[in-house]
């Protein structure tokens, strides 16, 4: 059996970012979950929920090892919130181990949705820079890869949330637990709306901070891969699971910023990449390599461009 690898492209690094916000934002419901620990009563208007100013710090860690931190900043603006964030992690992908560090920046409104985004992300080996203003029913999206600078106008069905204004809406919605409620939220990979799934386990008992607390499990599903969280009674996330091996876990901000591990983490490309099984002869010598994939929609997968086709099942390199 054999891992085949492919070659680290501006989607992966398009990937990486969508999966740092997704694991950063996900840990801004601050204050909300007070309201929604029992999500079987009458639940008020969205105008009437406040999310409350606080920061956040939380370590980061792959396979029990930490590798970086997380902090975070809510602040009201006159018609909605300021949400600020700093992501700094040490990866090892395809055998390179670098650190890479994300600040995000969003303008959300009082239901947190989006109206604006500015996301920055470099390493000691590329940057990446990307920031996004809604008007009426269109994104105006301009990207800037490596100093190549590339703008779009994406149409939308509705406008979309951060993965915080996903609990902000099934919260108003009065999501009760074991009911699953779907949400748009903007993807820059494949630059479309893509749903999230939210959905209220059940209480559980949890570690942190040296302490036992008591605690509401939540999941949220997108793009096929679920992340589950804990929250507190008072409306804080102590712990988040799911997404490439990782687990943050809240701290305070002296904590987060000591205690970093010596040692490369495990390789995150060989995390997500799929094995084949088989080996390939003469692999030099062929000209083309043809994959069949089962077991996911091929339709959910964007590989047609470049040297790739896809025709049903059916993948052409």
């Amino acid at each position: 059996m054999r891992s085949f690898v492919f070659r680290i492209r501006s989607c992966w690094i398009l990937g990486l970012i969508s999966a740092g916000i997704l694991a950063g934002l996900l840990s801004i419901r601050s204050g909300l979950f007070q309201k929604a620990l029992d999500l079987t009563t009458h639940q008020p208007p969205a105008s009437s929920i406040l999310l409350s100013e606080k920061e956040t710090w939380m370590n980061v860690f792959q396979d029990d090892r930490k590798i970086g931190f997380s902090q975070t900043r809510v602040t009201r603006k006159d018609q909605g919130y300021q949400l600020d964030q700093i992501l700094d992690i040490t990866v090892n992908t395809m055998g390179l181990v670098q650190q890479i560090r994300m600040k995000t920046q969003g303008i959300l409104q009082q239901d947190l949705s989006i109206e604006s985004f500015r996301t920055e992300m470099n390493s000691g080996r590329f940057s990446f820079f990307a920031s996004g203003k809604i008007t009426g029913k269109l994104l105006h999206l301009s990207v800037r890869n490596s100093g190549e600078e590339r703008n779009y106008e994406v149409p939308l069905k509705t406008r979309p949330y951060l993965p915080s204004g996903v609990f902000h809406a099934a919260i108003v919605q009065g999501l009760a637990p074991g009911e699953e409620k779907s949400f748009p939220v903007f993807d820059l990979t494949t630059m479309a709306e893509i749903p999230a799934v939210m959905k209220v386990v059940g209480k559980e008992n949890i570690m942190n901070m040296g302490a036992l607390k008591a605690a509401t499990r939540v999941t949220l599903t997108y793009k096929g891969a679920s992340q589950f969280a804990w929250i507190d009674e008072e409306g804080g996330v102590l712990r988040e699971e799911g997404l490439l091996g990782m687990r943050l876990e809240k701290t305070d901000r002296s904590d987060a910023l000591s205690g970093w591990a010596a040692l490369p983490s495990r390789d995150l490309t060989r995390i997500a990449s799929v094995p084949a099984e088989g080996n390939i002869r003469n692999l030099h010598d062929r000209r083309e390599l043809i994959i069949e994939i089962s077991g996911i929609a091929s339709s959910e997968l964007k590989l047609d461009g470049g040297r790739q086709k896809i025709s049903g099942n059916r993948l052409s390199i």
